[in-house]
């Protein structure tokens, strides 16, 4: 039984990218025997195992899932893992060299916390101007200061990320039974034809609190998230609010969070968001995100059939 199961999930990745990611996991001072790597292949144009060549890892495998799809990807990794604690690597992050030991250490040391995550700091290939840096959160990119945990959904401040997320298998195995019952879950991520949409990650760690652990982040445990220049265009960053927007929204009715009504009232604040905006992508920002929640709302309509949480899904006390 390893200690650590790494998944990798790769769509079409960057080759230099892909190369940062695997050199820092050969870096990493977690022993080799103690954990297993899996690279999972969502159905990316030019197959990856026959490029990548990972026999330098005695425990490491290709795994190719052929539906697009970040939360699918996940889903084939969560199934072929081993270990007790699962840790997710996208294909552009580098852990810091003690990233895996930490993480270990981690889950010994806080056996009521189910997910937990850590920093995203930027390596641009492209240094953003100061109205792009501004929206470098948009980017996965987020500094963490002190250590903070909870088991209230919604709280942001407290939300593990994506990458780098290491959470527990049993856990993350429940979770896929939730996903795999309801394909609603599956519209949370990006799928290589619906836009720039998100929030499965979320919904996995919104799920770890339903199950009764909590949710942690901390500075103990730092990434480096290589961020193509492509990124920085501000088309790419209106997608990506309109796709948060949307996600948003599902995961509130998923989830059975309060959401407030729209009003005259809240339209008028939403008209005042978009006058106070700094700059015009910041006004283009606002506007992608009132369209991301209409979208959102477009979603649940199609699959109104699915949009109230199944028993057993609603938050514990």
């Amino acid at each position: 039984m390893f200690s650590a199961s790494v998944i990798i999930c790769a769509h079409n990745p960057r080759q230099d990218y892909l190369a940062h990611v695997l050199d820092a996991l050969r870096r990493q001072t977690l022993p080799l025997p103690q954990w297993e790597l899996l690279l999972v292949d969502n159905g990316s144009d030019v197959p990856l195992a026959p490029e990548w060549d990972l026999a330098w890892h005695p425990h490491a495998r290709h795994i190719r899932e052929n539906e697009l799809g970040l939360t699918t990807a996940r889903l084939c990794g969560i199934r072929a893992a081993t270990a007790n604690l699962l840790v997710f690597v996208d294909d552009d992050n580098i852990l810091d060299p003690r990233y895996l030991e930490i993480a270990l250490d981690l889950a010994a040391d806080w056996p009521k916390i189910g997910v937990f995550g850590g920093s995203q700091i930027a390596q641009y290939e492209q240094e953003p101007n100061d109205e792009i840096r501004d929206f470098a959160h948009l980017l996965a990119v987020r500094t963490i200061r002190q250590v903070l945990w909870t088991n209230v959904k919604g709280i942001d401040e407290a939300t593990p990320r994506g990458a780098g997320m290491c959470l527990r298998r049993p856990l993350a195995l429940r979770y896929m039974e939730l996903v795999e019952s309801n394909r609603l879950r599956k519209t949370l991520d990006r799928s290589g034809q619906d836009g720039l949409l998100s929030g499965g990650d979320t919904d996995m760690v919104w799920c770890v609190c339903d199950f009764g652990y909590g949710m942690l982040v901390t500075p103990a445990l730092t990434l480096t998230h290589q961020i193509d220049k492509k990124r920085l265009d501000p088309s790419y960053l209106i997608k990506i609010v309109e796709g948060y927007g949307a996600s948003n929204i599902v995961l509130t009715q998923i989830h059975n969070l309060p959401k407030s009504k729209s009003t005259l009232i809240d339209n008028a604040r939403d008209l005042l968001r978009i006058l106070q905006s700094n700059g015009l992508v910041g006004k283009r920002i606002t506007i992608a995100d009132l369209r991301g929640r209409w979208r959102g709302g477009e979603i649940l309509r199609r699959n109104k059939e699915l949009s109230l949480p199944a028993p057993g899904e609603s938050p514990q006390e």
